[in-house]
């Protein structure tokens, strides 16, 4: 009986209300989160294809930066003053003090941070002479020593002047840089300029992995790499990718999930570059299973915060009516101090209602008790009464008249008088 007046109460009913209503929106949430889950991975996508293409204009904008460069020190007049010399005299007779200046305007631009410059290189071929951003130097040696490479030897570079074209980007190689003061492993992405009949050639050493982190946007596992337009490979992030893992794309189609990883390509028209990113499909579904978890974690919060104001609201609701019912039941017409402005009224009235009962009982016992005594009354007064007659009126409670009587008798005359 307690637990079912207790399923029955104000509070109870109220709060299972709020809670059906909270209940019915968490379910309408928890479907909709599911509805959009694919949907959520479908922009996950397309954020990996954007980004790749930010990456393709970052890439594109910087070797057009570096072409420029190129350009601009290749023609610049010192340089090419300096190159007529070595052409037109004997070696005996060159002046190599004249390489001091081009050699400051070289140094210049290397170690400008901007052009993510590990080094920029002017190679004569006759004679066998190198300027770099350190100073001069003979080919074969500084091939040999300083800039060594399995690929980009001093031979290699010799032969650039048979070359088609202008401008030439080379494929990454890993170079061993050594100087006065470190000795360490780099990957290099080379690009060359010069111009046909021209006895010099200009290499501007990129350095790849800086240039990655600078251009490739990518929080985990950054797998990247650019294809030639012959379809070689010009720089890969890591040694595990290769061209023969890549899916075949058809046209129209720029991503494709293939072995577990979702593989993202963009190919430039102008450059005939194609960059391509590889990411873990299980790096998409984090992605996508971190927002679903952050959406749960708020949904609970405010779930949790709803079943809270809930309960608040529907005990403050039911405490003031609760202490209402209180005062009628013990007959103590308290106070009620609450935020509420209708419970206080009600509280109010019914407190002046009880006080006013108390009165007219008060009242009615009063009454009572005066027609009690009206038995003794009648016998000190000697008024002929049967008593057994007063027994009902006496114990009853009811309303009750008392109709008294006086008879007064008069003579026929005055009676027939004129009134």
């Amino acid at each position: 009986m307690w637990t079912l007046m207790k399923r029955q109460s104000l509070f109870v009913k109220i709060f299972l209300s709020f809670l059906t209503i909270i209940l019915l929106f968490v379910s309408f949430h928890i479907i909709s989160f599911q509805f959009f889950m694919n949907g959520i991975q479908r922009e996950i996508i397309q954020n990996n294809q954007q980004n790749l293409k930010n990456t393709a204009d970052r890439y594109n904008t910087h070797f057009t930066r570096i072409k420029t460069l190129l350009f601009s020190v290749y023609h610049d007049e010192k340089l090419v003053s300096f190159n007529r010399q070595l052409v037109t005299k004997p070696d005996a007779e060159t002046n190599y003090w004249l390489a001091g200046e081009p050699l400051k305007e070289i140094r210049s631009h290397a170690y400008n941070p901007m052009f993510y410059l590990d080094n920029l290189i002017v190679i004569f071929n006759k004679p066998s002479f190198v300027i770099e951003k350190e100073g001069t130097s003979d080919s074969d040696l500084f091939f040999s020593r300083f800039y060594q490479s399995p690929v980009y030897t001093a031979a290699y570079w010799s032969k650039l002047s048979q070359q088609p074209g202008n401008y030439m980007l080379h494929s990454s190689g890993l170079f061993r840089v050594t100087s006065l003061n470190s000795d360490q492993q780099t990957q290099l992405l080379p690009l060359s300029f010069r111009m046909p009949g021209v006895n010099y050639s200009i290499v501007a050493l990129l350095d790849a992995s800086q240039m990655q982190k600078a251009f490739h946007s990518q929080e985990e596992d950054p797998r990247f790499m650019i294809l030639n337009g012959d379809g070689s490979v010009l720089y890969r992030s890591s040694e595990g990718m290769t061209k023969e893992d890549m899916p075949a794309f058809k046209a129209g189609e720029d991503y494709k999930l293939r072995n577990g990883h979702y593989y993202f390509a963009l190919k430039d028209k102008e450059t005939e570059l194609t960059y391509v990113t590889v990411v873990p499909y299980s790096y998409i579904a984090s992605q996508a299973s971190r927002l679903l978890m952050t959406m749960y974690i708020i949904l609970a919060i405010s779930v949790a915060i709803g079943i809270t104001v809930s309960w608040l609201l529907s005990r403050g609701i039911h405490r003031p009516l609760k202490q209402i019912v209180s005062s009628i039941m013990n007959r103590n017409p308290g106070s009620v101090d609450n935020a509420i402005h209708e419970f206080n009224l009600i509280h109010r009235e019914m407190r002046e209602l009880i006080r006013e009962k108390e009165v007219i009982h008060a009242e009615m016992l009063s009454k009572n008790s005066l027609l009690t005594s009206y038995g003794y009354i009648n016998k000190l007064k000697a008024i002929n009464s049967d008593l057994n007659e007063w027994k009902d009126i006496m114990a009853t409670d009811q309303p009750y008249v008392i109709i008294m009587y006086q008879l007064q008798f008069r003579s026929a005359t005055a009676a027939a008088e004129p009134v």
